[in-house]
């Protein structure tokens, strides 16, 4: 499939997400028990909440089944379980998270009047942090699982960002806020820029090890409200990659929030990184510079304000240790395991201690 991407041919990226819209809409509007009905059901399942409202019933049941028709993704998490959760967070913070906030009009929402910035670029880093790494956690994908709740709840809540902004900002009103052309976006940061962010990190996976992660990130981006026909269209050979393209094509310059953005979010990765580096945090804090420019080159690096750090220059010795680490994986089944069980108590671990502080758990 080599055609040309047309993105007029694909009206869904104006729309929001009907029913979990609809869902949050009822929600809005109910009495405490009734609010509580929604968080049951994606718990329990549709099945617990009989008296629910048609809405919530709707949403669930479309999750419910996506679940129920999706591959067994068992081996989904052993490719990020390979590096630990060191390496995920900088693929994820100086990679993911960079990339999706020189969208201007991601970075507009995030950044508000009012809001402490660095407060809450940290925040989100933790956030972001704790769903991903709940996606990897045993029987994330059992119903009622881990993977399969988070998930819905970081749908729910965008549907209730869209409803607030929707009501405090008339000029949204012949468009839709957080769309589909942006969560698609911010989807393929997971699933395209993450990897790639490894791979220059010099963490490479099989092609059998893809083929499992990109299972995963297309079941996540059906729960996540991502139409069926779109997603259809993004599992295709190539053509997640291309439409990564095409979105950095039409992209406008980063504005001046995205740069806010992305410098407050590199000073949060600093602070974390130094612990878990051993680092002083103004050190930990250049390399995420450092490791910003590596992952996505010198031109996007400047156009957000990431720093051209010296340290720099110690990025390769990292980058070898990676590969020396990954070719000890495929030739050393023992260190492999221990590898394995390793990563997933610092994963545990992690989740213990932030998790109920997320935003789309507590709303």
């Amino acid at each position: 499939m080599n055609h040309e991407i047309n993105l007029n041919e694909w009206p869904e990226l104006n729309e929001g997400d009907p029913l979990a819209d609809a869902a949050i809409q009822d929600w809005l509007k109910a009495s405490p028990l009734e609010k509580d009905w929604l968080i049951q059901g994606v718990k329990q399942g549709v099945q617990s909440i009989p008296q629910a409202p048609p809405s919530y019933r709707s949403f669930l049941s479309q999750a419910e089944e996506l679940l129920k028709n999706s591959p067994c993704l068992k081996q989904a998490s052993i490719p990020y379980l390979y590096i630990g959760p060191l390496w995920l967070s900088i693929s994820l913070g100086p990679g993911a998270l960079l990339h999706t906030y020189t969208d201007p009009a991601i970075a507009n929402i995030l950044v508000q009047t009012g809001k402490l910035v660095n407060e809450m670029a940290s925040k989100r880093l933790s956030e972001t942090q704790l769903w991903l790494l709940k996606l990897l956690q045993e029987d994330a994908w059992e119903p009622g699982g881990y993977g399969y709740v988070h998930t819905l709840q970081v749908r729910l809540i965008h549907a209730k960002v869209r409803a607030s902004i929707k009501k405090d900002a008339p000029h949204f009103s012949n468009k839709q806020p957080f769309d589909q052309r942006q969560m698609v976006r911010t989807w393929l940061d997971f699933a395209i820029v993450s990897p790639q962010a490894l791979e220059r990190l010099g963490i490479e996976w099989t092609e059998e090890e893809q083929h499992h992660v990109a299972a995963l990130w297309h079941l996540v981006g059906q729960l996540l409200g991502i139409p069926v026909r779109m997603m259809s269209e993004l599992a295709q050979p190539g053509r997640a990659l291309a439409w990564l393209k095409k979105f950095d094509q039409d992209m406008p310059n980063p504005s001046e929030k995205s740069k806010v953005l992305t410098l407050s979010m590199l000073e949060a990765m600093g602070q974390r990184m130094s612990l878990a580096m051993n680092l002083p945090k103004d050190i930990a804090t250049s390399l995420m510079h450092g490791f910003a420019r590596h992952i996505h080159g010198d031109a996007l690096a400047d156009a957000v304000g990431a720093s051209d750090t010296s340290l720099s220059s110690l990025i390769p010795t990292y980058v070898n240790a990676n590969r020396y680490h990954m070719r000890r994986i495929r030739e050393d089944f023992h260190y492999k395991q221990t590898v394995i069980e390793q990563s997933a108590k610092q994963i545990q671990s992690i989740c213990a201690q932030i998790d109920g502080s997320a935003a789309y758990q507590q709303n």
